[in-house]
């Protein structure tokens, strides 16, 4: 089920309209799914800009994320997961991040819907910025980042995100990590399935 419609913010003489979008779907923190060889920042620099006051990063090769995803029948949906690059193209003089580089899903993870492979394409990328002052907050420029698509049967889903070790380095030449904020199933219509395993 969705729905689309429109709000309008009014600040002073400034109004502008925006579309918003209203869908099913499952939500959880990153933090609260199952973390294997990964770390929970639940303090930091990075804490106070993520939903929860925590986000997961720091994963090794073969450390996992998995979450547990309950349906009561089979749905196309769209797996979506909120991530910051932390890979840094460039210091400030007080080693402070001032710029960090594009970082693709595809190379920092594989993933997977109750042991079946899903493919994430190359248009998948926790995109880097530029900070006008250097901000440890470069590493919460949290985006929705579509990861893939997949189909879930009635029941109880795994999904499972099995990381790659550290592929990206910083400037320094230290390796670099992604930040990852929440993990979001969008609904997109029903379908018929096999239940999950």
């Amino acid at each position: 089920t969705k729905s689309v419609t429109e709000i309008t913010i009014t600040y002073g003489e400034f109004e502008t309209s925006l579309p918003i979008s209203v869908c099913d779907g499952f939500v959880k923190e990153a933090e609260d799914g199952e973390v294997v060889g990964g770390e929970i920042a639940r303090s930091g620099a990075v804490a106070p800009y993520a939903s929860g006051n925590a986000s997961t990063r720091n994963f090794k090769k073969d450390g996992t994320l998995t979450f547990r995803v309950p349906v009561d029948k089979a749905y196309k949906v769209d797996i979506v997961f909120v991530g910051s690059s932390g890979a840094v193209k460039e210091y400030a003089d007080n080693s402070m991040p001032l710029e960090t580089s594009d970082m693709s899903a595809n190379k920092l993870f594989s993933l997977s819907v109750n042991g079946e492979a899903v493919t994430i394409g190359d248009e998948a990328i926790f995109h880097g910025r530029r900070a006008e002052e250097a901000t440890y907050r470069l590493f919460a420029n949290w985006e929705n980042v579509k990861v893939g698509e997949a189909v879930l049967g009635k029941g109880t889903n795994v999904i499972k995100f099995t990381f790659t070790g550290s592929v990206y380095q910083n400037v320094n030449e230290t390796d670099a990590s992604a930040f990852y904020d929440k993990f979001i199933v969008i609904f997109k219509e029903e379908t018929t399935a096999p239940d999950a395993p």
